[in-house]
């Protein structure tokens, strides 16, 4: 920003006459009343300026406009340094202005100083006074930039709003939860419609309802109905989801065990189960709009209670699974829907997976013993640790490399802060290196056509490799 405020010229009212010579001149920065804070006094102006043919017979009166109160000073492009102040004489005038620097914790530059009253006419030439005028187009106010601008007016107004706001929400305290079909327009069964398009599959809506009831709600239902009413009574997702949960770890392992097949079975299980935990399947089906469709109850019915739960928090993790796997397991009458849903969803989840953090796979923290056992099945020479290069050993950013080789080719390698941590994480690499799943591993194939899994193939498990 510049030393000296940046002016521009101020239009004048509609009854402006011509300037024949434009000596003096108003000059301020312009900006909009509505950035202005309300019952406040700024250094703001408000110019009502008649330019005469002759110079220096110019006159100028301020007002009372709406909530502000307003300053108005007439004069030609002054410049003021950044500190001190200069005061300005008008010849013929029965007051003078000054231009000061302004607190920095309310303006952000020169502002003016003098302020005249409400119905006050200045005279600025002999002989001449000149009242209720016509305002100028533009409420101006003396900063340099609409950034510092800004910037004033969150130190005045928008910060102690935010505060009061912050302060009323804690007397307050936390807003009593309420489910998306508390909310206006809901049409349940048009919600459900627009889920069977949301995953692309069509569905009866009397098959998705079954699908979102959890076993909570039709308890919380059934307990009121008399023995003669079984018949009508809720069917949960009980079933629906257990078999969806079949389906779906039928498939995932299969798929892992096509993809990766020098990956021991533990380790696949350890994928699988992954996958298929409450927290990730919950995930999925929050994304999906199930959060807002499952029929659940958090308390068991009581006497005096209402007729449909009166839900106080959201449905549990396991109750959104159960939905989702209970969508799989309804269609599950077609294994290529089922299969492709599975794919669409679930595995999916492995692109944004590491294999490396994400995973806790068994004789992982101290892969040697595996390591040597699956060199050893490849025929090849047991795993020897080497030094590939340190630096910084003496200090607290030290750094080891270290690499595993086997029969004289390298395996895997891997940085550490000391040597023992650098060996087990170069085993670790080694491993993955191994089995597959290291970094630059080829992308899944997650599209195309559909091929059905081959059930009957299975891994090599640890005990396969000598060790348990």
């Amino acid at each position: 920003m510049s030393k000296h405020s940046t002016t521009i010229h101020a239009r004048a009212s509609a009854r402006t006459e011509a300037l024949h010579n434009p000596s003096p001149v108003v000059r301020a920065n312009s900006m909009q009343t509505g950035l202005l804070n309300r019952n406040r006094i700024l250094g703001i102006g408000c110019w009502n300026v008649r330019t005469f043919p002759n110079p220096g017979t110019q006159s100028l009166t301020t007002r009372k406009i709406y909530q502000y109160n307003v300053g108005a000073c007439c004069l030609s492009e002054v410049r003021i340094p950044d500190s001190g102040s200069l005061e300005i004489k008008i010849p013929g005038a029965k007051s003078h202005f000054t231009l000061y620097h302004s607190d920095p914790r309310e303006f952000s530059d020169w502002i003016l100083g003098k302020t005249v009253h409400e119905e006050d006419g200045v005279e600025l030439a002999a002989g001449r006074r000149l009242a209720d005028l016509d305002y100028a187009n533009f409420i101006t106010l003396l900063t340099s930039s609409f950034g510092d601008l800004q910037s004033m007016v969150s130190r005045i107004n928008v910060r102690p709003y935010l505060r009061d706001v912050y302060t009323r929400r804690l007397i307050q305290g936390p807003e009593k939860y309420r489910p998306r079909s508390a909310w206006k327009p809901w049409n349940y069964d048009s919600e459900l419609l627009a889920f069977s398009h949301r995953i692309q599959e069509k569905m009866d809506v009397l098959t998705l309802q079954k699908c979102f009831t959890d076993e909570s709600y039709a308890s919380y239902i059934n307990s009121v109905m008399s023995p003669d009413d079984k018949k009508a009574s809720i069917e949960d997702n009980g079933m629906l989801a257990l078999k969806g949960r079949q389906v779906a770890q039928t498939y995932v392992t299969s798929f892992l065990r096509a993809q990766y097949p020098n990956l021991p079975e533990e380790w696949v299980g350890c994928i699988t189960d992954r996958l298929l935990s409450d927290t990730e399947l919950a995930s999925i089906g929050g994304h999906l709009g199930i959060t807002d469709l499952v029929l659940y109850s958090c308390l068991p019915r009581e006497s005096g209670s209402p007729l449909l739960p009166e839900n106080t928090r959201p449905p549990s993790l396991t109750s959104i699974a159960s939905c989702f796997l209970a969508v799989i397991g309804a269609l599950a009458e077609d294994p290529k829907t089922a299969h492709l849903l599975v794919r669409d969803f679930i595995l999916t989840r492995l692109t944004e997976l590491d294999f490396c953090a994400d995973f806790d796979f068994p004789m992982q923290d101290d892969p040697f013993p595996l390591l040597k056992q699956v060199l050893l099945s490849m025929n090849r020479g047991p795993p020897e640790p080497r030094l590939q290069w340190q630096c910084s050993m003496n200090t607290l950013l030290a750094c080891y490399q270290i690499g595993i080789y086997s029969d004289t080719q390298l395996i895997g390698e891997a940085p550490g802060e000391t040597l023992e941590i650098a060996e087990i994480e170069a085993g670790r690499q080694s491993l993955r290196n191994l089995f597959g799943i290291h970094d630059s591993r080829p992308p899944l194939p997650l599209t195309g056509s559909y091929s059905p899994p081959d059930i009957s193939r299975r891994n090599k498990s640890l005990a396969d490799y000598g060790c348990t």
